[in-house]
């Protein structure tokens, strides 16, 4: 199949501008099960095909790459 990720929280809605409740998820099943990866807000990128996927924190500086 493949890799999905997206940006959500898990209840019946999110605040559009409420960073503190988003979290990271990825799926590896066609979005069938989903793990959550990191809290927060983040920009992310998929690269070679999906064997590299770099995540930064859209709330703050940081020199850290997950």
């Amino acid at each position: 199949m493949g890799v999905v990720i997206a940006e959500g929280n898990i209840g019946s809605h999110l605040d559009k501008n409420s960073y503190s409740e988003r979290a990271l998820f990825v799926s590896a099943d066609g979005a069938n099960t989903w793990t959550k990866v990191l809290d927060g807000s983040y920009a992310f990128e998929v690269t070679d095909h999906g064997s590299i996927i770099v995540a930064a924190s859209r709330s703050s500086y940081s020199d850290d790459i997950f």
